[in-house]
């Protein structure tokens, strides 16, 4: 299974329900895709390299995501937050760096807050 480290590896998540804004009639719930890179993820591991890029775990939080805008400024139905943070929730069981398991293409992702709005996967190592 491949790493994701800094190189830009790509989360995507869909739908994720914001609430947009129509003129008359008000917020209406909206299915999304919101998308995040890691190559805008911090901290890294900054001793341990993958592919010449520094390695990252499941302490690496992707501060912004991307997709959400049209439901700026009232956000996701869940978490009320428009492009906010992506994380992964699950990594590896047996490959630790940095004192946490390392993140995988195909984990899962909670995207668009800390409480996440929408979940979905890692596409790209």
């Amino acid at each position: 299974m491949f790493l994701t480290d800094f190189s830009p590896s790509m989360h995507l998540s869909s739908p994720c329900i914001c609430k947009v804004i129509i003129p008359p009639a008000g917020p209406v719930p909206t299915p999304l895709v919101n998308i995040a890179m890691s190559s805008g993820s911090i901290p890294n591991i900054p001793n341990i390299f993958t592919s010449g890029m520094p390695s990252q775990n499941l302490l690496t939080v992707t501060p912004f995501s991307n997709g959400s805008e049209a439901s700026a400024p009232l956000g996701g139905v869940i978490s009320s937050l428009f492009c906010n943070q992506a994380m992964n929730i699950l990594g590896s069981l047996k490959v630790f760096q940095g004192g946490a398991p390392v993140k995988r293409m195909l984990d899962p992702t909670a995207q668009n807050g800390m409480i996440p709005n929408s979940f979905g996967s890692t596409l790209t190592p």
